[in-house]
């Protein structure tokens, strides 16, 4: 019944649960851009520390919340608001992502065996044999249903790079318009200096004169995988004293006793300390990871990045792809702990080899990255006039 607040900008990232991605980086560019608009962050009171002080908050299971969500004109998430939420006339969305799509998406993975999970992240689906049960399939139709009526609140949506807007495009199939201006996170990548850098360094406690490997995998939807499949001790004793481990993982990986351990001794990092993964990119000489959107991400900063692939195979058939990784990756594969220790402790990511794969990588993959991509989407949304 009240009207909408022409100045009040909606931000979220992940459902509520931090403060990072696209959502942050946009908002870091506001006042700079657009004083005149003023910022609430939608997120949970344990992660609320991260915002700057004054920025005003409210909690995701918060009534409060839909006070905002009822009179503010700009919402920002790099997934969907909540189902709930009525879209009133005049107000607009912009779908920021989170990251260049390798796994399957939206109406893609109908036809997977993780489509519950996929779809929606909070709830875990009955399972038989890693497949969802058939007394699933008609919840499992309704949230796919759901997902398009989500997404048609979409006004409109970033992209990267030309890759991405086609998958997306046939992922979420709905009403909005591409803003192919590259990813406001991507920003501070494209633009980094050597102070950055060195700052990143710091923050994370990365040693003096130390070669920092990213340990990045993605996610799996199978119960209880924490999506670790490198035994991080083991491969230290192939390496030299001076390489470290930055892990950035599910948070049940770095809980255990022995990776406990590691970070006690200073040879592995904990990445997940920092809000949001920036500063593990600017800090890390090499990235290794899986089947992350990571990849596409630290493949603006030009350095070298091994992919582990040891169940590309089961990955595929559960999940699915858009392209074979191992056919054009941006850099070195290894299929096997052996291997990996190979290219890692005779430094065959520096080689000719994984320069050229990581050349053919960019080429694809880094196009619409230029570093101004969130005064573009403030000025081209929010500042129309």
């Amino acid at each position: 019944m009240r009207p909408i607040d022409p100045n009040l900008v909606v931000f979220s990232d992940y459902w509520g649960t931090g403060f990072g991605c696209n959502p942050r980086a946009l908002f870091e560019r506001l006042a700079d851009v657009a004083p005149s608009l003023k910022a609430v962050w939608i997120i949970s009171p344990e992660k609320a520390a991260y915002l700057p002080p004054g920025t005003r908050h409210v909690s995701p299971d918060s009534w409060r919340r839909y006070a905002i969500f009822a009179r503010a004109t700009y919402f920002v998430n790099n997934v969907n608001f909540p189902g709930p939420v009525v879209k009133r006339p005049g107000q607009v969305h912009i779908q920021t992502m989170h990251g260049t799509p390798l796994k399957h998406c939206g109406l893609d993975v109908m036809r997977s065996s993780v489509a519950g999970t996929a779809v929606d992240p909070v709830r875990q689906p009955k399972r038989s044999e890693g497949r969802v049960v058939a007394s699933d399939e008609a919840q499992s139709l309704r949230e796919f249903e759901n997902l398009l009526r989500r997404s048609d609140r979409w006004d409109v949506a970033l992209s990267s790079n030309a890759y991405s807007t086609e998958m997306w495009s046939h992922a979420y199939p709905c009403r909005y318009q591409w803003l192919e201006f590259g990813y406001p996170r991507n920003d501070a990548l494209v633009n980094a200096t050597l102070d950055d850098v060195a700052a990143a360094r710091e923050l994370l406690g990365v040693p003096q004169g130390a070669t920092a490997i990213l340990y990045a995998p993605t996610f799996r939807e199978a119960v209880g995988d924490t999506s670790m499949r490198i035994d991080i001790g083991a491969l230290l004793e192939h390496l030299p004293s001076d390489t470290v481990f930055i892990v950035r993982a599910h948070h049940t990986a770095t809980e255990g006793r022995a990776m406990r351990a590691l970070m006690e001794s200073g040879r592995v990092i904990d990445g997940s300390k920092v809000p949001w993964i920036v500063p593990c990119y600017l800090a890390a000489d090499v990235l290794l990871t899986d089947y992350s959107s990571v990849m596409f991400d630290y493949a603006l900063l030009n350095r070298p990045t091994v992919i582990y692939a040891d169940d590309w195979f089961t990955y595929l058939e559960t999940r699915g792809a858009y392209f074979d990784l191992l056919a054009a990756p941006p850099g070195l594969v290894a299929r096997n702990p052996r291997r990996l220790a190979e290219v890692l402790a005779g430094r065959e990511y520096d080689g000719d080899e994984s320069a050229r794969l990581r050349a053919a990588f960019r080429a694809r993959f880094c196009t619409y990255d230029g570093g101004l991509a969130a005064e573009r989407i403030i000025r081209s949304v929010m500042l129309p006039d």
